[in-house]
């Protein structure tokens, strides 16, 4: 029976110590080529290579008794492919964790950033030198979800939120409530605030005045006091336009 052992299996009887490391590492081969779809091209020809050496000691050392298998190598290899995956695993997971993040802080109807973003732009509003703010209140939303319904207020939401976004592009936009905006302009001169506010002005009367507007600047000025007074501007241009639109006043 030995010497049967010994012509069918020779290889497990001259050197059986590095047989089960080399299917092992033949084993996770044939795994990372089935799983080669969802690993990235990059990831898997390290972690391809990284295991070509403790491989190849393997099976040097199935035919070669004196060769010995160096396991400090594969462990080597080992951790590296790990840290690769690791890694590769961590990146995911913290792309996931921004995408999330940022949904979190979007309006889902206009795609500018809601409350909950707001209330953190106003904490970092504090290490702006020259801040300018805008509060922007829709006219007669109530009065259009009323008479025309809630579809043609969202659609209005939808149109003023393009008209800022034009008007205020690379600057922080949010919708704090159903039809009140804000802009954060940081870094920007008082007059360059009020080009843009005069630009926009013209915007919404050729688009019939379809929000109230008040802005504010100030150098090293607490944010919350601008608001303060960027609202009270606003509620003074609202004021106007109801003059002008009495039947369209709000409930």
């Amino acid at each position: 029976m030995r010497r049967q052992g010994i012509i069918f299996f020779p290889i497990l009887e001259k050197n059986n110590t590095a047989v089960i490391p080399a299917f092992c590492y033949i084993y996770i081969y044939v795994l990372l080529f089935r799983l080669r779809k969802k690993i990235e091209k990059r990831e898997f020809i390290i972690i391809i290579i990284y295991f070509i050496i403790p491989l190849i000691e393997a099976i040097i050392q199935i035919f070669v008794d004196d060769f010995e298998f160096s396991y400090v190598s594969a462990a080597y290899s080992l951790f590296l492919a790990y840290v690769v995956l690791q890694a590769d695993s961590i990146a995911e997971i913290r792309f996931r964790e921004k995408v999330l993040q940022e949904s979190n802080y979007i309006d889902y109807l206009t795609g500018v950033k809601n409350r909950r973003a707001y209330e953190d732009i106003v904490k970092e509003s504090y290490n702006c030198q020259k801040l300018g703010i805008v509060f922007c209140d829709i006219n007669s939303l109530k009065y259009i979800n009323d008479i025309k319904g809630y579809l043609e207020g969202d659609k209005v939401i939808v149109k003023f939120s393009r008209l800022l976004k034009k008007i205020f592009y690379g600057y922080e936009m949010c919708r704090t409530s159903g039809d009140e905006f804000v802009v954060f302009l940081y870094n920007v001169e008082e007059d360059e605030l009020e080009r843009m506010m005069n630009g926009f002005y013209v915007h919404l009367l050729a688009n019939d005045r379809i929000s109230a507007c008040g802005y504010a600047h100030g150098v090293n000025a607490d944010p919350l006091n601008l608001l303060h007074d960027a609202e009270e501007n606003m509620y003074k241009d609202k004021e106007d336009y109801y003059k002008d639109n009495e039947g369209k006043r709000r409930i």
